[in-house]
């Protein structure tokens, strides 16, 4: 008889322990951000969004893109990207990535290209939302800012479905 109370509580309580991650292949991910940027005297505002595809289980391919408005000269980019999330078991997944940025900058100025990294965490919130937060250093191959590596914080809103 106790031998079937313990099987019988395994098979309830081993449905829980495998319930589905925002990060199992096959997930589609959808995301937006924003926030300002400020060159000299003059303050701009970035809106951007992604998607992106779980193509295994923890490592993801996607496309995002932001514009630049408010500041001279405004930008629309297009960044494709990937990202190797990872499960810690709870709702808090590592990821590390790394991206390629084609900014289409407007007219007298010409187009910037640059290449990245970009580490931190996703924060699971349940029914698939997640809040990341993290760190991205960015080198521009192409265009007026190649010099140095440009680092920043990075936050975003996203959904798995």
């Amino acid at each position: 008889m106790k031998f079937r109370l313990v099987v019988l509580a395994l098979a309830l309580l081993l449905p829980l322990a495998a319930q589905a991650t925002p990060f199992e292949q096959g997930k589609i991910h959808l995301s937006i951000g924003g926030g300002t940027v400020s060159s000299g005297s003059d303050t701009g505002i970035v809106i951007g969004g992604g998607i992106g595809y779980m193509i295994l289980d923890g490592l993801e391919l996607g496309l995002d893109s932001d514009y630049w408005t408010g500041i001279e000269p405004g930008r629309f980019t297009l960044s494709p990207q990937a990202r190797d999330w990872l499960d810690l078991g709870f709702s808090l997944f590592p990821y590390v990535g790394t991206f390629f940025t084609h900014s289409f900058v407007d007219s007298p100025y010409e187009d910037l290209q640059s290449y990245g990294f970009r580490g931190g965490a996703a924060w699971l919130s349940g029914r698939g939302l997640y809040l990341t937060f993290g760190w991205a250093a960015e080198k521009y191959i192409k265009g007026s800012y190649e010099k140095d590596w440009i680092n920043y914080p990075e936050i975003a809103f996203g959904l798995s479905f």
